[in-house]
């Protein structure tokens, strides 16, 4: 092909694009749902759950945030209890929760060879703002040998949120037994 040939075929090709485009983009607008939403329930009272941890250095599509925020859900829905959940990272613009639970995660360390794992985060209730510091809540796991990591960590963080619940317990439902 020669030049001209080519500079042809690349200017029919991008009007026949720019001619399908503006065709389909009636068909392409965004239609708003007509899907209910499911709105929070203002009876119950919202327990937020803060976590503030460094951004993430590995794999930024599954953090430790990640893991804390579908652990720890499942940790404190196991409960039942009267309150709705929600779970969020810090920011400079989170808004104060009359029920807020932070938890500066300060990570999983391995100890004695990786013979012991634990996880330890600085946890803090605020109850219509009176604070109530639990302090350095930790949760140490004794690995089986062979047991595949994902599982591991996701014992982990799951149990640390079961001590945390347990902590919590007496603030969110006065006569909660303690697991």
């Amino acid at each position: 092909m020669a030049y001209n040939e080519v500079n042809l075929f690349l200017m029919k090709k991008i009007t026949l694009m720019a001619l399908f485009l503006a065709c389909s983009a009636p068909f392409c607008a965004a239609v708003p749902s007509s899907a209910p939403t499911a709105a929070p329930n203002p009876a119950r009272p919202e327990l937020a759950i803060i976590v503030v941890d460094s951004l993430p250095r590995r794999d930024p599509a599954w953090s430790d945030f990640n893991l804390i925020a579908e652990e720890f859900q499942r940790a404190f829905d196991v409960r039942h209890w009267p309150v709705d959940v929600t779970i969020e990272r810090f920011a400079a613009n989170n808004e104060p929760h009359a029920l807020e639970l932070k938890i500066f995660y300060q990570g999983i360390r391995s100890e004695f060879g990786g013979m012991e794992k634990r996880y330890r985060a600085w946890t803090v209730l605020t109850v219509n703002g009176t604070k109530h510091d639990f302090g350095v809540v930790e949760y140490v796991y004794m690995p089986r040998p062979g047991e595949p990591v994902d599982d591991m960590i996701h014992r982990i963080f799951y149990n640390a949120g079961t001590k945390t619940a347990d902590l919590v317990a007496p603030f969110i439902v006065p006569t909660a037994p303690v697991h």
